[in-house]
């Protein structure tokens, strides 16, 4: 059985709305903000048509394989991944690896 890609945005957040409810008030700030760190990377994707068609191939010498581009973002003085919904707190977003903003939000 397959299980639906909802399930793990669902998961998460009620793993991290559980994490700051718990310990939001022990969380860590810098000058009152949570300090977020955002990297971009890539994934290797499952190998079928229907991906294929969709994300394309990246290829090196010897093959060509699925690929797909992931976002990451960390609260970096609590090491745990934060979602902007689950809290009202300000925040500063650190961007890396070609991101073309750093901004408070």
């Amino acid at each position: 059985m397959k299980i639906e890609s909802v399930f793990f945005a669902c998961l998460n957040e009620v793993l991290v709305q559980s994490f700051y409810k718990h310990y939001g008030k022990d969380i860590k700030r810098w000058h009152g903000m949570r300090l977020i760190a955002v990297d971009g990377s890539t994934a290797y994707l499952v190998h079928n048509k229907e991906v294929i068609k969709h994300f394309g191939t990246q290829a090196n010498k010897t093959s060509e394989v699925p690929m797909g581009q992931v976002l990451s973002a960390f609260d970096v003085l609590v090491y745990y991944a934060p979602n902007e919904a689950s809290t009202n707190k300000r925040f500063l977003l650190l961007l890396f690896n070609g991101f073309a903003v750093v901004g408070a939000c």
